[in-house]
């Protein structure tokens, strides 16, 4: 794992962050050999965290995206 410390204050509920270049938004979740397992929570938690990052998030190409 290769992590490093970002550095700042926190910002609070709703207000966006500065993402350093590089970072990446992660969201793990399980496969059943089908289809995701609880597609639309994940979907909803990786749209909340690019929503706090400033970043635009397409649910729907997401999606598609896991059926490729």
């Amino acid at each position: 794992m290769g992590g490093g410390a970002v550095e700042g204050a926190v910002p609070g509920p709703g207000d966006p962050l500065t993402a350093p270049p590089g970072l990446r938004l992660i969201e793990t979740l399980a496969w059943d050999g089908a289809a995701p397992v609880r597609e639309a929570r994940h979907l909803a938690r990786m749209a909340r965290g690019a929503a706090r990052l400033g970043w635009r998030f397409d649910a729907a190409a997401a999606a598609r995206a896991l059926r490729e």
